[in-house]
């Protein structure tokens, strides 16, 4: 990746927490480098999602089923939602890989 501006090696280009991201560049030579992506709280997402888990909260309407990070979502589930595909999303929440992601046993 070029760019106009020369960033400095591990320099902060965005730092967004509402969506749960920052990226940093790392300089590769003079003129290029590259921008890596990290996410976070993901772990805190998880324990707080397993702290929901264990209340057993009964349903009702509109209940909370899961917290998924937004990169996550924009990903594995935003194009399910835009084609309204609710098979999709329930089979993906339901994978015993996605599991960490829900905030109740069973969907």
């Amino acid at each position: 990746m070029r760019l106009d501006r020369p960033y400095r090696h591990g320099e902060v280009i965005e730092d967004d927490p509402v969506r749960g991201f920052r990226r940093i560049w790392y300089d590769i030579d003079d003129n290029y480098g590259a921008v890596k992506t990290e996410y976070y709280a993901t772990n805190e997402l998880l324990d707080k999602n397993a702290a929901e888990r264990a209340e057993n909260q009964k349903w009702g309407e509109f209940g909370k089923v899961a917290s998924i990070p937004l990169n996550l979502f924009y990903k594995e589930l935003l194009p399910a939602v835009q084609a309204k595909d609710d098979d999709y999303i329930r089979r993906w929440l339901q994978n015993g890989d996605n599991a960490g992601w829900r905030t109740r046993d069973k969907i």
